[in-house]
């Protein structure tokens, strides 16, 4: 056992990117121990190309090309929602421009971190209407809920519970009667509502 490289065997189990990390001891006499942690996936992404979809671990790492059911006809789009859906996580689409997925690596685009603190600064009730996000850019973050209601966010400027309370009352207001929320600059925000062809603004 004193001649076993465990570092060596920790890289090894290392390379496969659904491990999160990996701990490997001697166990004396005659025995090795390996305790591993699998990376959770915490989103489904669509890649620009929008004909490859990557689970991302909830470290923000990119795990592997995501298993997508296409067999009913469905497009690549909606196939990628399906896995969302039946995974119960989110859906990243539209991409930052250079964004490259690479197993086993960490994204770095601050845009992802950017969705994460929106995520974390909504309540828990709220986050749980969101089924994809469009992250284009930091200033052009929107995210779709449920019930296939469009809110654009723009960056995450400190003012998420106020973003979330005024989308809140626009939906409750127009229920049903909405399709898009510009909540962007919560103190002027616009929404559409169904058959409308330009937003209307409101004085929430």
């Amino acid at each position: 056992l004193f001649t076993v490289d465990t570092a060596a065997i920790e890289a090894g189990v290392k390379r496969n990117p659904w491990v999160r990390s990996v701990r490997v001891a001697r166990v004396f006499p005659t025995s090795l121990s390996i305790e591993l942690t699998e990376r959770s996936i915490k989103a489904i992404v669509l890649t620009n190309t929008v004909e490859v979809a990557w689970y991302l671990g909830d470290d923000n790492c990119w795990i592997e090309p995501a298993a997508l059911d296409s067999s009913q006809g469905s497009t690549t789009i909606e196939a990628a929602y399906a896995r969302a859906r039946e995974l119960g996580c989110i859906l990243l689409e539209n991409l930052p421009e250079g964004a490259m997925p690479e197993a086993g690596t960490v994204v770095e685009d601050a845009v992802f971190a950017d969705v994460d603190e929106y995520l974390s600064g909504f309540s828990a009730s709220f986050a749980s209407q969101i089924v994809s996000f469009s992250m284009t850019s930091e200033s052009a973050i929107s995210c779709t809920l449920e019930n296939g209601v469009e809110i654009s966010l723009g960056a995450p400027d400190g003012d998420i519970a106020e973003k979330e309370a005024v989308a809140t009352r626009i939906l409750s207001d127009h229920v049903n009667d909405v399709t898009y929320i510009n909540v962007r600059v919560p103190s002027k925000p616009s929404y559409r509502k169904v058959g409308a062809p330009q937003p209307e603004y409101s004085e929430v």
